[in-house]
This record gives structure tokens, sequence and C-alpha cells, in this order.
């Protein structure tokens, strides 16, 4: 890990609540804060934007996985982002906290 980056710590339990609360609004700011966290480790995900265009948001969904996968475990595996992109389209409300559970372990805030 890159230590000049400083990635914060989020709550589990908060983004748990604030999901349902906003009727899904918060995931679209989890996605476009973590998106700056990986990033900033070295990722090269576009921008948020893309994420919003139908049919151009297939790009965007890979790309952030390709760099999760790459700046958090450690490698840039297919079969395994093909995986994870499963997941995340099965499980679109259950995956950010399998994202967010690792970038805490990132976090200065332990």
């Amino acid at each position: 890990m890159n230590t000049l980056h400083i990635i914060p710590k989020r709550s589990l339990l908060k983004m748990f609540i604030l999901l349902p609360v906003t009727l899904g609004g918060y995931l679209l700011y989890w996605y476009y804060k973590t998106r700056q966290d990986i990033n900033s480790l070295g990722g090269k995900i576009p921008s948020f934007w893309w994420a919003l265009i139908p049919g151009i948001h297939a790009y965007f969904i890979y790309q952030y996985v390709k760099f999760f996968q790459k700046i958090i475990h450690q490698n840039d595996l297919l079969a395994v982002n093909i995986v994870l992109i499963l997941f995340m389209a099965c499980f679109p409300m259950i995956f950010p906290f399998y994202i967010q559970y690792h970038l805490n372990k990132y976090s200065i805030n332990k």
C-alpha cells in the first residue's frame, strides 16, 4: 500500500442503514468516493459519470472491479474479475459491503 494516500474507514453499519433510507442514492455517492480511494492507490477507474450512462456503465464496472482486485488483492486475474462482476450484477446491494470491508483494511482509522 502506498502510505501517502489516506483511505477513510467507512462504517458498514452506516452503509446498511443509509442504502435503504436513501433508496439507493447513497450507493452512487459510495461508488464515487471509493472510486477516488482506489484511484489514489494507483487505480485508473474512469470518470464516475461513465457509471451513469446506460451501456457505457458496463465499462466503468469492469474497470472498477479490475483495479479494486489489482490494488487490494495484488493480482489482476481475468477469471477473478469476471466472478466479481457477476457477484456485483447478481447482488448489487451486497457487493459494496464486500468492497468496503476490504477497503477498511487499508484505512488509517483502524
